[in-house]
């Protein structure tokens, strides 16, 4: 009696991969943008603390993120992983800004929470589909 695969199970199982891929890539690829947001909200928030510290010193915030103190913030302005940019917007007298993390490369795919921004008084905002409680668990 032979061992051999049929063509008939063969052609079975590779069904069912198919079906067990078509559930698990799309599944994947949306715990990858979940757990991208989480680079966005800590690079605001890191930002937020070097505006604060910034303001101390000069009564003022800054614009510039990536120029070392005491001219600048000394920050990247694009996250670890090269997902999201950060720019910072101020009001004509400096003494207010919101900071805001713009989604580059594949979290472009994110339609949930596209933009992350916080303001100096740690108000926090996001454009997307969903609501700031969603965005910034």
């Amino acid at each position: 009696m032979s061992r051999a695969f049929t063509l008939f199970e063969l052609l079975v199982v590779l069904a069912l991969v198919g079906i067990l891929a078509a559930i698990a890539v799309p599944a994947w690829r949306h715990h990858v943008l979940r757990v991208r947001r989480t680079e966005a909200m800590t690079a605001l928030l890191d930002l937020q603390s070097a505006e604060e510290k910034f303001y101390l010193r000069h009564d003022l915030y800054t614009a510039d993120i990536t120029s070392a103190p005491p001219a600048g913030l000394g920050l990247p302005a694009i996250t670890a992983s090269s997902q999201y940019r950060l720019s910072v917007a101020l009001a004509a007298d400096g003494q207010t800004f919101i900071a805001t993390a713009t989604p580059a490369g594949g979290q472009n795919a994110d339609r949930d929470c596209m933009a992350f921004s916080i303001d100096a008084s740690g108000r926090r905002a996001v454009s997307g589909v969903r609501d700031v409680r969603h965005c910034w668990m």
